[in-house]
């Protein structure tokens, strides 16, 4: 065996026992180890959303003179293309003798290791020990993990150390207002870091009171403004957090993420706070607890998922473990149009009736801005009946459409056009209406207001 191989199996193999008999072994990738021992950490240095650069970095290490690393992929969204060694090991001037890199399982793993010669100390401090390069590959939720972390001495004594997992998600955002999920801890970053996979092309990052945010906690949601004219993809990187940590909630409004394994009903995965919420809007509909099943239009909750949820009470939010992995991935809605969401936005649902008889399934609910864009849209379920649909307000800087505050909403069914004597504004509060539709005509009423509307052909 060549002295090389000799050494970099030695440190291994006595590290690896050391850890063992000392009990420091812990599930999920997670070597617990005393206070003040180094922590060993993967975190994103930059990228564009198609791919990043990764490192891994150490703190709090004193003599570091050798270390072997398996750092491994978990997921979908990224795979490792390539791995270089960082600068700290020989920091003190000790020379440094590299063992790999080398990229294992079709950029699953990435393996690295070096040991050093010299009659100096060792590297002490923070810095980083292994530089890797990654394609981003798919959306979604993925973790990078430091299946084998050893450090060692000049001399070839093991250090324990902790080995921090990483979360990792990819998102697709469109031009315009986007509501993302935050699964990884990012509180300990910047709101610059955070979004440094986009960087230059936001406006404005806001939380669920429509107020600026100055950085991005795990397992919250929040409102990104993109300004590209094409989708970019953000990508972020910080310590895992289990989907299953516990949330302190106060009364109003808050945006949270679902981050955990497979779809899950929506009044499953809100269980824990039964009673204290009393509504939820999503990109893909609304949920409130005092109208019925036929008109709530968000029942799914998926991997990914942002929400703005209303409290009534404070209460602990807890996610169950995981969901239906095997239920259908989330489908697009069928027969509306795309609308633009924005931060600013209420609620209508009711019933159309046609001839005195429920509407057909199928037939559109659409709410047009005064340009006649549509910014909100449902369709009639099989009872005459539509679900909750959010209208949307308007991004006048961004030049996103939608309604001002007072504005009169007018509502398309059909060949009937007209405005409803509603007017808009941004309460995120449940409004009835019910359309009445003849040959004559259609009448449309609720919340107080009754019109009767002649009939108008549809321009388009």
């Amino acid at each position: 065996m060549n002295r090389d191989l000799f050494l970099r199996t030695a440190l291994r193999t006595a590290t690896t026992i050391a850890l063992l008999l000392a009990g420091m072994s812990a599930p999920g990738g997670v070597a617990l180890a005393a206070p003040g021992s180094p922590t060993v950490t993967p975190v994103l240095l930059g990228g564009d959303g198609n791919a990043i650069q990764m490192a891994v970095q150490v703190e709090n290490v004193a003599n570091l003179g050798a270390f072997d690393l398996d750092l491994d992929v978990a997921g979908p969204v990224l795979r490792i293309q390539s791995g270089a060694l960082g600068s700290f090991l020989g920091s003190s001037g000790r020379q440094v003798h590299p063992l790999g890199p080398e990229v294992k399982f079709d950029g699953v793993t990435l393996s690295a290791g070096a040991y050093t010669t010299g009659g100096q100390a060792g590297a002490s401090g923070s810095g980083t020990l292994l530089t890797a390069q990654a394609s981003v590959q798919a959306e979604g939720i993925g973790y990078l993990a430091l299946s084998r972390a050893v450090l060692g001495t000049p001399d070839a004594q093991p250090m324990a150390a902790t080995r921090q997992v990483g979360g990792v998600q990819a998102q697709l955002l469109s031009s315009g207002w986007n509501l993302i999920s935050v699964c990884p801890e990012l509180s300990g970053q910047s709101l610059g870091d955070a979004l440094r996979t986009i960087q230059g092309r936001t406006s404005a990052v806001w939380g669920p009171d429509s107020q600026p945010l100055s950085q991005l906690s795990g397992g919250s949601g929040a409102w990104v403004r993109v300004t590209a004219g094409e989708p970019v993809r953000l990508v972020t990187l910080g310590p895992a957090r289990r989907p299953t940590d516990p949330m302190s909630l106060n009364p109003g409004w808050h945006l949270v993420a679902y981050c955990g394994e497979g779809s899950v009903d929506l009044t499953a995965a809100l269980a824990s706070i039964q009673g204290h919420y009393d509504r939820v809007i999503g990109l893909r509909g609304a949920y409130d607890t005092g109208l019925g099943a036929a008109y709530q239009t968000l029942t799914t909750l998926y991997p990914g998922d942002a929400v703005l949820l209303h409290m009534t009470s404070s209460s602990t939010l807890i996610f169950p473990e995981a969901g239906d992995r095997e239920r259908p991935a989330r489908q697009p809605r069928v027969g509306c149009p795309p609308v633009s969401p924005t931060p600013s936005m209420t609620l209508l649902y009711g019933q159309v009736t046609q001839n005195g008889s429920p509407a057909p399934a199928g037939t559109l609910v659409e709410a047009l801005d005064s340009s006649g864009q549509v910014v909100g849209c449902a369709a009639v379920g099989q009872d005459g009946r539509f679900g909750l649909m959010t209208v949307y307000g308007q991004d006048g800087e961004a030049g996103i459409p939608g309604y001002v505050l007072g504005q009169a909403v007018r509502l398309r069914v059909g060949s009937c056009q007209q405005d409803t004597g509603f007017a808009w504004q941004n309460d995120r509060t449940p409004h009835r209406v019910t359309v009445a539709l003849d040959g004559q005509g259609c009448q449309i009423s609720g919340e107080g207001y009754q019109l009767f509307l002649p009939l108008v052909e549809r321009t388009r």
